[in-house]
């Protein structure tokens, strides 16, 4: 490494070029360099976002039983089906402590990879936490 933090959102350059270089510091050559173009395009496209999101990833390093004692309401967990081994293996850590894990076809971003899957998992945990009402004034059968 050299010597800046991704997670304090240290960068070489400023703007798209800055973004792109932290993020392939952030997620490795490799898996940077295995995201489509387009998936690239837009990550560094949402440059402002991951500039304020970046200091907030070391909150989430916690140990399997951190998380199961934090665990107070059903927390979803995506993982590309294409993604290296160690993502699958932290998926697996998190089930054990009561997450649900969804696994999409993505590599790294299911949310950019593939947002139909994506959208598909936030409609149903929305479905499964909001009770069905029937509209006001008709008559259950």
């Amino acid at each position: 490494m050299d010597g800046r933090d991704p997670r304090k959102g240290d960068s070489a350059e400023p703007g798209p070029a800055g973004v792109g270089g932290f993020l392939r510091r952030l997620v490795t050559d490799a898996t940077w360099g295995s995201l489509p173009p387009p998936v690239r395009a837009r990550a560094v496209a949402a440059g402002d976002g991951v500039r304020t999101e970046a200091p907030g990833f070391g909150a989430f390093a916690v140990d399997p039983g951190d998380l199961a004692r934090r665990l107070t309401v059903p927390l979803i967990w995506t993982v590309g089906r294409h993604s290296p081994s160690w993502r699958h293996e932290a998926a697996a850590v998190a089930a054990d402590a009561g997450v649900s894990v969804v696994g999409l076809d993505a590599v790294h971003t299911p949310q950019h990879e593939d947002p139909g899957g994506f959208v598909r998992v936030i409609v149903d945990a929305v479905d499964a936490a909001v009770p069905v009402r029937p509209p006001a004034g008709a008559t259950e059968p």
